[in-house]
C-alpha cells in the first residue's frame, strides 16, 4: 500500500522525467538510432536484465568525471501493464572490470529486474554537463548523440526459478504493514541474519589500495575458514579470487538464515576499509572494478535467498559527505548504489548506523536523505533507520520511511520485547505503520557472544528472537559484542555462533510450516496471566503464546467463540507440533492451556487455533503452578492448598472424574479429598514433590503436573520489596521513564517504598540497583527523603523530597547490566512508605539504572529473623492464583449504556478507564455493562476507580438488575490514584449482566469558568474474586523509553532572526501581530498551520469546524491541521494531536522590535469550538518560559475573543493574567508559538506591560497592528 503521499510523489517524479507508456511507444516508434544495446541475462521475470550500451570513452580518474559528467537514464516500460521504471546507469569501464580490473572503458550500463512476463521496451536518456548526473532536471546538460534516444525492445519469460532464490517469489515490497510482502509469490517475510561484521566487505580479494592505505590495514578480512564452504560452479573473479566470501554467504544461507548486513562506507570509524571511492581520499570517483564485485556478491546472496542489508553509513560518517545535507557528494553516492544494486528482489536502505550517536544531525537532513531514495530508487525498496537517536520525528509522514532498523542495550537481549513494541505503537499512532527488525539485539560489548560461552542460548533465543517476533516484528539480526572473540570487526568464522543459527532456521520454519499468518497479527501480551511471556494473536482466529518458561496460566479467549485445539512447538529443537495436558479448550473466557509435552521448566510455544467441533478431545487438565513453601518451626509436615482445573468438550457425555496422586517426593502426601480438583495436601517432611492431577471423561484421559519444593525452616529470611514509585529530577525537569540517573548535582533520582507488616527483628536491609542505559561509577549516597507524599504524575522539583538522613553509600563501578547493593538498614523505623534519595557525589561518571516496570528495577531486599513463621508471608505476594482473579477492564469488556436516564461516557485511552465528559454533564451518571461468562458461585467483586481532586464521583454497581451496593471515592490531594472497592459475597450466574454506574460531581473547591470544576468518574476495571481472596493492586506498569517527547530534550533554535523579512515595531507600549503574519514556521511533523480566509479553505481532512473568516481580523486567520481529537473520546497521541511540551510541534517565528524591557503579558485572540482546541504555547528567542507554557482558552464557542490564561493543575480553565515573557534588552527578539492541542484557531496576538489590557475573554477586535519596519 503506498499512501497518497506517496502516489503524488511518484507521479510527480515520473512526470518531470516525462515518462508514460503511450509516450514511450511514439518515441520507439520514431527513434532513429545511432547505437546499438545489448541485453544479456536471463531474461524472466524477476531476473537481472542488463541493458549495455558503447558510449563514451571515459576513465575513472579522467575528464569529464564519467560519475559525474554524464547522466545516463533508461525508462523500462511494460506496455501490457502500463509499469514503467526509470533507471539510472552507470560508468562500466571495460564492461568486465570485475576480471580485468579496468579504469577506462566506453561501457555504460543499467539494470532491470522485470515484474511481468511479455514485451518490455526501453528508451535511453544520455546527457553531459559539469554535475549532470546528480541534477534531477530533464533537460540538464546536453544529449550525447551517439547514445540519446537510443530505443529497443526485449521478450521477458516467466520465472522458472523455486525454492529460496528469490527469483522465485519477486520483489519485496513495503505494502502498508509491519511485514514486507514478495510481489510474485505474495508471501510475506520474517528475517533472521548476521547483523555482524560490520566491516563484511572489508576483503582481500576486492580491488583497491584500501588494503594497504594505512587506515585500519589490520582489519582486512581473507574468509579463509569459509573457502571450505565455496562449491564448484559458484562465482568468482580474476581466476579464483572470492571463494571466501562467496562461501561465507553459502555458509549462511545452509544454516537456514535469510539476510546479511554490511556497511557500504565507513571512511571514518572502526574500520575505515569499507567505501566505493578510488582512494580513502576520494569523495567523486567510484572504483568500478571494486562495485562489480561487490554486485557478484549480492547476485549470489539473491540466488541464495539472502535479504541484503545495505546500512550506508557508519555513525562516524553522517556528515562525512557535504556536512551531512544532501549535496553534490551524497547525491552522487545515493545515486551510484541505486544503480549499481537496486535490481535486487529483497534489500532495505539504511540511511546509517546508530545515526545521531556522538555526531548531530538534523531532521531535516534526515528526511532529505530518505525522500531522496524514495524517489530516485525506481524500485522503491524499504527504507530504514537505525537508533542512534529515536527518530520519532521520522514517524508519520513526516519522512519516507517505512521501517526501523532497531539496536537495545541490555546484555541478556532483555529490551528487545518492549522497544519493538514501542516503534510500532508509534508508527501506527503516526497512521503509517513501520516495519520493525531488531538489527543490533543485545549491547555493545557483549550481544551474541560465541557458542563456546553460551552453548544455550535462552536468553538471545527467548528475548531477541522470539521477543522481536513475537511483538508483531520484522525479524533479527545479530550483533558480535567487541569485547569478545569473532567481533563485530574481527569476525571471519560463522561457524562459532552455529548453535544460534539453528535457533533461527527454528523460528522461520515454525511460521513456514505452520502456515502462521503472522502478518495480520498483533501483539497482545495481556491476554495471558503471565509476566514471563509473550502472546501474538489474530483476534478469534489464533493466539500464539510464547512462554520463556513454561508455566499453568490463564489465556483469556473472551473475543473468540468455539472450540480452540492446544498444541505445543518447542522453539529449542523444533519439529511438528505437539500435545500436552489440555487438547481443548472453549472461547468466550479465560482458560487454562495445560502443561507443555515436557520439559515445562523450559521455553514453549502455544499454538491455540480452531479446533473441530465434532471431534472427541481428552480432557482438559491444569495441576496449578509451581510453588516452593517453607516447614513451619514446630513441625515436619505443611498444608498446601491445591487449585486444580479441569475441563471437558461434553464428549462422549459421560461424567467428568479427576483423581489426585503422588508421582515422587521423599514423604507422604495425604489429600483432604484426591478426587476433588480443588483440595488441599499434606506434604510430610522437606524435599521436593511431584503431585499429578488426572481427569477422565469415561473415554480419555489427560494428566497434569505440579511440583511443590518443601524447605526446611529456616529463621532467617531475605524477602524483596518493590517500588510504588520512582523518578528522575534533572535540573528543574522531572523524568518518569525507564531510567534512574545519578549525576553530581545534575540529576537525583528518588525511589518510593511501602513498607507494610514489617516484621519486628529485622537484621539487614539493601537497596538493589541495576545499572542500564549508561555504565559509570564514583561514590553512591542513599538518603532518607524528607516526606513521601509524592507521586511521579505531578511531582515538581519544587515538591521533591530533599535529602534528609544518609542511611548508606558505596564507592565503585557500575556497567550494564550490572548490580550494586547499597546498605540502609537505619532507615527503617517501622511501617510506614519511605522515600529513598540516590545521589552520585560530583566528579563520578554519570549511572544510569533499570527504573520499575522491569525484572532490573530497584529492589529492597530485607532480611529478617522469624523464630515461628509469623512472618512468613512478608514481602510475598498477596495476588491469587493465576486463573482464580476474573479482571474486566473498562475499556475493552465493558459497553456504554445510553439509554433511559444516562448520559453518554468515553473511554479515556491516557488513563485507560471509562468517564464522563464533566464539560457538558455535570452531576449526572453514565453506565456500562458487561456479561458474566464464567462458572456459577458467590464471589467478592472489586471495583477499581480513579480519585479526582475536583469532586468525589459515586459509583454503583449493579448484577442482573438488581443494585449490590454503592461507593464513593474518597477526598483526594493527588488526581487518578487508584481505589479499590469491594463488594463482597456476590452471587453471579452465566449469562448475568455487570453493570458500573458513574457520575461527575463538584466538591466546589476548584474553579473553572463562573463556576466549579466536575470530576468525571473515572473507573478502570471489576475484577471477580473467588470470595474472601486477597485482592492485589495491578503493578505498576513499564515505563515509556526516554523519547523525543520528554520534557528534558533542549529545543533547537535554528532560527536566524536576522534574516527575518516580516518584523513588527512596538507602538504605544505594544505589540501587536497578525497570527497569519508569521516569518517562519518549522517542525511541521504531524500538523501545520494553514490559512484561512473568506474565500478559500485549506484542503486538509479531519477538519470538523466551520469557516469562522467572518469576523477574524483582516479576514483571515491560522487553523493547525489535521484536527484529529475533537472530543475528550478522540485518541491523544502525544507529539502528534497534542503537546504538552512547549515548542515540541509546529512552530511559528514572529521577529519583533522592543523599545522598552521588561515583562510582557502575552493576550491572544482565538476561536475554540470544544475542549481539545484551545491551547497554545508561547515562548521568545529561542526559551521556552514556565510562564508561557498552555495557554489556555475557554469562553463562546466559535466566536473570536481575547484571553490570556495559564492551564494549571487545579484550574483546568487557566488562571488569568499569568501567562506573560520576561524581556531583559531593548531590540530585535523573537516571539515564538507552538501547538499545544490541534484544531487550535489563532487570529493576533498582542504583548502588553499591562496585565488585565481588556476584559477576559471579549469579543471586541482589540487594538491595531503594529507597523512593520
Amino acid at each position: 500500500m503506498i499512501k497518497m503521499f506517496e502516489m503524488k510523489r511518484e507521479m510527480a517524479r515520473l512526470a518531470g522525467l516525462g515518462v508514460c507508456c503511450f509516450g514511450l511507444a511514439l518515441l520507439l516508434a520514431s527513434a532513429a538510432n545511432a547505437a546499438d544495446a545489448t541485453i544479456s541475462g536471463e531474461l524472466r521475470q524477476w531476473h537481472k536484465v542488463t541493458l549495455t550500451l558503447d558510449g563514451p570513452q571515459a576513465s575513472e580518474d579522467g575528464t569529464p568525471n564519467p560519475f559525474l559528467d554524464y547522466r545516463m537514464q533508461v525508462t523500462f516500460c511494460h506496455p501490457e501493464s502500463g509499469q514503467t521504471y526509470v533507471v539510472p546507469g552507470y560508468f562500466a569501464a571495460d564492461g568486465d572490470a570485475a576480471n580485468t580490473s579496468a579504469t577506462s572503458g566506453n561501457k555504460w550500463r543499467a539494470h532491470l529486474a522485470p515484474d511481468h512476463p511479455g514485451e518490455w521496451t526501453y528508451n535511453v536518456s544520455f546527457r553531459q554537463g559539469q554535475n549532470v548526473a546528480v541534477s534531477d532536471a530533464p533537460d540538464a546538460g546536453t544529449p550525447v548523440d551517439s547514445v540519446d534516444g537510443l530505443s529497443g525492445s526485449m521478450m521477458i519469460l516467466k520465472t522458472d526459478k523455486t525454492g529460496r532464490d528469490f527469483r522465485s517469489k519477486g520483489r519485496l515490497n513495503y505494502v502498508g504493514k509491519h511485514h514486507l510482502q514478495f510481489a510474485g509469490s505474495g508471501e510475506f517475510f520474517l528475517k533472521a541474519g548476521a547483523d555482524a561484521p560490520e566491516n563484511f566487505l572489508a576483503y582481500r580479494d576486492f580491488d583497491g589500495d584500501f588494503k594497504t592505505d594505512g587506515h585500519k590495514d589490520n582489519l582486512i578480512k581473507d574468509w579463509t575458514p569459509h573457502v571450505q564452504d565455496w562449491k564448484p560452479g559458484d562465482p568468482t573473479w580474476q581466476d579464483g579470487k572470492g571463494k571466501g566470501i562467496i562461501g561465507a554467504v553459502n555458509y549462511l544461507a545452509s544454516q537456514g538464515l535469510n539476510s546479511f548486513s554490511f556497511l557500504t562506507l565507513n571512511i571514518d570509524g572502526d574500520d575505515r576499509n569499507v567505501f566505493p571511492y578510488t582512494t580513502y581520499g576520494e569523495r567523486d570517483r567510484i572504483d568500478c572494478s571494486r562495485m562489480d564485485q561487490w554486485e557478484t556478491v549480492f547476485a549470489h546472496g539473491t540466488h541464495l535467498g539472502m535479504y541484503l542489508h545495505f546500512k550506508t553509513q557508519e555513525a562516524e560518517n553522517v556528515n562525512l559527505l557535504d556536512d551531512g545535507d544532501l549535496g553534490k557528494q551524497r547525491k552522487l553516492y545515493y545515486r551510484e548504489l541505486i544503480a549499481r544494486f537496486a535490481h535486487h528482489l529483497a534489500l532495505n536502505w539504511n540511511l546509517g548506523e546508530e545515526v545521531g550517536l556522538g555526531h548531530k544531525v538534523s531532521t531535516q537532513k534526515k528526511q532529505d536523505w530518505a525522500e531522496y531514495f524514495w524517489t530516485h530508487d525506481p524500485y522503491q525498496h524499504h527504507i530504514v533507520i537505525h537508533n542512534g537517536n529515536n527518530h520519532f520525528d521520522l514517524l508519520g509522514d513526516a519522512s519516507a520511511l517505512t521501517g526501523f532498523s532497531l539496536q537495545t542495550n541490555q546484555a541478556d537481549f532483555s529490551r528487545v520485547h518492549d522497544a519493538t513494541l514501542n516503534y510500532i505503537r508509534r508508527s501506527v499512532e503516526a497512521g503509517k505503520p513501520w516495519v520493525v527488525a531488531c538489527d543490533e539485539p543485545g549491547d555493545a560489548t557483549h550481544a551474541l557472544i560465541t557458542d563456546a560461552e553460551d552453548p544455550t542460548r535462552d536468553n538471545a533465543r527467548k528475548n531477541a528472537l522470539w521477543g522481536n517476533l513475537m511483538a508483531g516484528g520484522a525479524g533479527v539480526e545479530w550483533y558480535f559484542g567487541y569485547k569478545h572473540p569473532h567481533s563485530d570487526l574481527t569476525c571471519q568464522d560463522y561457524r562459532v555462533r552455529q548453535k544460534m543459527w539453528e535457533q533461527c532456521r527454528i523460528a522461520l520454519e515454525f511460521f513456514a510450516d505452520n502456515k502462521i499468518p503472522f502478518w495480520n497479527m498483533k501483539n497482545a501480551d495481556e491476554k495471558f496471566a503471565s509476566k514471563n511471556a509473550y502472546c501474538l494473536m489474530e483476534p478469534g482466529k489464533l493466539y500464539l503464546v510464547f512462554c520463556k518458561q513454561a508455566e499453568q496460566a490463564a489465556l483469556d479467549l473472551s473475543d473468540a467463540e468455539g472450540v480452540f485445539e492446544v498444541l505445543w512447538f518447542n522453539p529449542r529443537s523444533g519439529g511438528p507440533l505437539q500435545t500436552g495436558s489440555t487438547q481443548v479448550v472453549s472461547g468466550g473466557g479465560k482458560v487454562m492451556i495445560g502443561d507443555p509435552p515436557s520439559d515445562s521448566g523450559q521455553d514453549w510455544l502455544a499454538v491455540v487455533r480452531p479446533g473441530d467441533a465434532n471431534h472427541d478431545y481428552p480432557p482438559g487438565v491444569s495441576a496449578g503452578a509451581d510453588l516452593t513453601i517453607m516447614l513451619p518451626r514446630s513441625a515436619n509436615s505443611v498444608t498446601v492448598d491445591l487449585k486444580g482445573k479441569i475441563s471437558d468438550d461434553g464428549k462422549p457425555g459421560g461424567a467428568l472424574t479427576s483423581q489426585w496422586t503422588k508421582t515422587s517426593g521423599p514423604g507422604a502426601a495425604t489429600f483432604a479429598d484426591a478426587t476433588a480438583q480443588e483440595t488441599n495436601v499434606t506434604l510430610n517432611g522437606a524435599g521436593k514433590y511431584v503431585l499429578k492431577l488426572t481427569a477422565s471423561d469415561g473415554k480419555q484421559t489427560a494428566a497434569s503436573s505440579q511440583t511443590i519444593t518443601v524447605e526446611p525452616f529456616q529463621s532467617r529470611v531475605t524477602r524483596s520489596v518493590f517500588p510504588i514509585d520512582d523518578v528522575c529530577i534533572e535540573g528543574t525537569k522531572v523524568i518518569n521513564d525507564q531510567h534512574l540517573k545519578v549525576e553530581g548535582k545534575r540529576r537525583t533520582s528518588l525511589i518510593q517504598f511501602d513498607l507494610q507488616g514489617l516484621p519486628p527483628n529485622i537484621l539487614d536491609a539493601k537497596l538493589r540497583l541495576t545499572g542500564g542505559g549508561d555504565a559509570g561509577g564514583g561514590t553512591l549516597r542513599v538518603f532518607r527523603g524528607a516526606h513521601s507524599d509524592w507521586n511521579s504524575n505531578t511531582l515538581t522539583k519544587e515538591s521533591a523530597p530533599k535529602p534528609n538522613e544518609l542511611v548508606g553509600e558505596l564507592t565503585g563501578n557500575v556497567g550494564q547490566g550490572e548490580s550494586v547493593t547499597i546498605p540502609v538498614t537505619s532507615m527503617i523505623k517501622g511501617d510506614g512508605t519511605y522515600t529513598l534519595v540516590v545521589t552520585l557525589d560530583e566528579g563520578g561518571n554519570d549511572i544510569w539504572f533499570v527504573a520499575s516496570g522491569s525484572e532490573e528495577g530497584p529492589e529492597l531486599l530485607i532480611t529478617f529473623e522469624d523464630p515461628d513463621g509469623r512472618y512468613a508471608t512478608f514481602g510475598q505476594s498477596a495476588e491469587a492464583d493465576a486463573g482464580d482473579a476474573l479482571v474486566l477492564q473498562a475499556m475493552t469488556d465493558f459497553e456504554f449504556v445510553v439509554s433511559g436516564p444516562f448520559v453518554p461516557g468515553y473511554k479515556d485511552g491516557a488513563r485507560k478507564a471509562m468517564a464522563i465528559d464533566a464539560a457538558q454533564y455535570q452531576g449526572k451518571f453514565a453506565a456500562a455493562e458487561t456479561t458474566f461468562k464464567g462458572e456459577a458461585g458467590v464471589y467478592d467483586l472489586v471495583l477499581t476507580t480513579l480519585t479526582e481532586t475536583d469532586g468525589e464521583s459515586s459509583y454503583r454497581l449493579l448484577v442482573a438488575g438488581e443494585k449490590v451496593g454503592e461507593v464513593q471515592n474518597p477526598v483526594a490531594k493527588r488526581d487518578y490514584e487508584t481505589t479499590p472497592h469491594r463488594f463482597s459475597e456476590v452471587s453471579l450466574m452465566p449469562g448475568d449482566t455487570i453493570r458500573i454506574e458513574f457520575s461527575s460531581a463538584s466538591n466546589g473547591k476548584i474553579p473553572e469558568g463562573d463556576a466549579f470544576a466536575f470530576s468525571r468518574g473515572r473507573w478502570e476495571s471489576v475484577t471477580i474474586l473467588d470470595h474472601g481472596a486477597a485482592f492485589k493492586q495491578p503493578a505498576k506498569a513499564a515505563k515509556p523509553p526516554a523519547s523525543a517527547e520528554a520534557s528534558s530534550k533542549p529545543f533547537d533554535y535554528t532560527y536566524d532572526q536576522n534574516q527575518a523579512k516580516k518584523v513588527h515595531k512596538q507602538s504605544n507600549g505594544i505589540v501587536v501581530v497578525e497570527a497569519e503574519d508569521f516569518d517562519s514556521v518549522d517542525r511541521q511533523h504531524h500538523r501545520k498551520w494553514y490559512l484561512t480566509t473568506a474565500d478559500t479553505m485549506p484542503n486538509v481532512k479531519p477538519d470538523p469546524d466551520p469557516n469562522h473568516a467572518d469576523g477574524a481580523s483582516g479576514g483571515a486567520y491560522l487553523e493547525i491541521l489535521p484536527d484529529t481529537r475533537v472530543t475528550h473520546a478522540d485518541p491523544l497521541v502525544r507529539g502528534v494531536s497534542f503537546s504538552n511540551t512547549p515548542g515540541e510541534c509546529s512552530v511559528l517565528y514572529y521577529p519583533v522590535m522592543i523599545e522598552k524591557p521588561g515583562r510582557y503579558y502575552v493576550w491572544a485572540r482565538i476561536c475554540c469550538t470544544g475542549a481539545e482546541d484551545n491551547g497554545l504555547h508561547v515562548g521568545i528567542d529561542g526559551v521556552w518560559p514556565e510562564s508561557g507554557a498552555r495557554m489556555q482558552f475557554t469562553g463562546q464557542h466559535g466566536k473570536w475573543q481575547w484571553d490570556s490564561r495559564q492551564r494549571t493543575d487545579k484550574v483546568h480553565t487557566g488562571v488569568l493574567g499569568q501567562i506573560w515573557l520576561d524581556i531583559d534588552e531593548p531590540g530585535l527578539h523573537t516571539i515564538m508559538f507552538s501547538m499545544r492541542e490541534d484544531g487550535f484557531e489563532f487570529d493576533k496576538f498582542m504583548l502588553t506591560p499591562n496585565q488585565k489590557p481588556m476584559a477576559s475573554k471579549t469579543l471586541e477586535p482589540g487594538p491595531p497592528v503594529s507597523p512593520r519596519l
